[in-house]
């Protein structure tokens, strides 16, 4: 039972980040998804930052019991032992990117906090972790991992 409500947490950290994204973005006049980044929904002065602080930190917190539940089920496969590890090493620096290092709005002076955000934005451990899930699981994960490893590397066009 226990273990169940580790493992729920991955899919609350998931609905609560889905959740904070479509509200910010409704509750920000002139958002467009197209053509602004996600972080921009919590830049310093952006009108959102103080909703999507909070709620991102909750769905990266989340993904704690999470990786001890998926820790837990592993038994002795050490692609998920590893899946487990590069979720923690996730949620960290997530936590770290929303809580210490938003960047600044267009237009504005860039600063130290900038170039923080973009150095833990390109978060590794994602990559390291969909790589493992590719080992770890058969049929529809395996081509779920292999298709989003593809989608963050093939740059491509909405409008043409």
């Amino acid at each position: 039972m226990a273990r169940t409500l580790l493992l729920i947490c991955g899919v609350l950290a998931s609905l609560v980040y889905v959740g904070t994204d479509i509200l910010a973005t409704t509750l920000y006049a002139g958002y467009s998804y197209t053509d602004q980044a996600v972080s921009e929904l919590f830049a310093i002065g952006a009108p959102t930052g103080h909703i999507v602080v909070p709620l991102f930190t909750l769905s990266s917190a989340l993904l704690l019991p999470f990786a001890a539940g998926l820790w837990l089920s592993s038994g002795r496969s050490r692609a998920l032992r590893g899946m487990a590890y590069m979720l923690v090493g996730s949620a960290v620096n997530s936590l770290v990117l929303w809580n210490f290092f938003p960047m600044h709005m267009r237009g504005d002076e860039q600063t130290f906090t900038d170039t923080m955000h973009l150095i833990l934005a390109v978060n590794p451990f994602v990559l390291l972790y969909l790589g493992l899930g590719t080992a770890a699981f058969k049929y529809w994960f395996r081509f779920y991992s292999i298709g989003t490893i593809v989608m963050l590397f093939v740059p491509f066009q909405l409008n043409g």
